[in-house]
């Protein structure tokens, strides 16, 4: 195995020394009785699946928040795009109707100046 640290902050590496040194140990344990050296062996075995199903569930969940992260991104992103384009759009109408205004008070002040 790679030495890939895991969530717990153990490298496999580490790990599968430490599986080795208990294989050894319960090896020695099997001196003195082979059904508990086969149980010993058993659990070993299983926690060792155990383990390695949990680094694959964990690379797979990571992997599919990383997606979701993404997509969630993009989606915020087009959402991002076109509450600035409705602002734009409002913005130039706010100002189109400024200047409505600006040449009405003008032709308005012109009037009165005419009317004087």
């Amino acid at each position: 195995m790679s030495n890939k640290t895991l969530q717990n902050g153990t490298s496999q590496d580490k790990i599968m020394y430490s599986l080795e040194e208990a294989k050894k140990k319960i090896e020695e344990v099997g001196d003195f009785s082979l059904v508990l050296q086969d149980v010993l062996l058993f659990l070993l075995q299983k926690s060792q699946k155990i383990e390695e199903n949990l680094v694959k569930e964990t690379e797979t969940r990571k992997t599919e928040a990383e997606k979701n992260n993404k997509e969630l991104q993009q989606a915020f992103q087009e959402e991002n795009t076109k509450l600035k384009l409705i602002i734009k759009k409002e913005n130039e109408e706010r100002q189109r109707d400024m200047k409505d205004i600006e040449g009405f008070v003008k032709k308005e002040n012109a009037d009165r100046k005419k009317e004087q």
